[in-house]
């Protein structure tokens, strides 16, 4: 009872953990929709950063604030599948109108950038969970 009471709480600390960062790169998305989306088409062309460019800043923020926790939790749940977390957090929480075909790759992003920064011994694992 003991062992399931903690591996709940792993997972659900690493569910809450993705959930926070998702939720942080798609609003952003979202901001920069509807910023774009006001502008005139010469203020536009004056933005230096693209969509993609801001993407990835968000993404490479959130590495540098969550990726250690995220490193710490794979690290104490070895056994937890990395897909399966991802599916429950995608299924519980949504991001807005992202597409799930939109969500797996920032997902990627965010677990291969950590693993890379915080916990390389973990990089496999995970580049073998998006593997498939």
């Amino acid at each position: 009872m003991r062992f399931f009471l903690w591996t709940a709480s792993i997972v659900v600390v690493v569910l809450g953990v993705l959930a926070f960062i998702f939720v942080q790169v798609i609003a952003s998305q979202d901001e920069a929709l509807r910023t774009g989306a006001s502008t005139s088409p010469s203020m536009a062309a004056t933005d230096p950063l693209t969509d993609e460019e801001k993407l990835d800043r968000q993404i490479e923020t959130n590495i540098n604030l969550y990726g250690q926790l995220v490193c710490d939790k794979l690290a104490e749940e070895p056994d937890a599948d990395i897909n399966v977390l991802v599916d429950k957090f995608i299924e519980t929480y949504g991001l807005g109108t992202a597409a799930p075909e939109q969500q797996r790759p920032i997902a990627q992003r965010l677990l291969t950038g950590a693993s890379a920064q915080f916990c390389p011994d973990q990089g496999d694992r995970i580049s073998a969970a998006f593997a498939n």
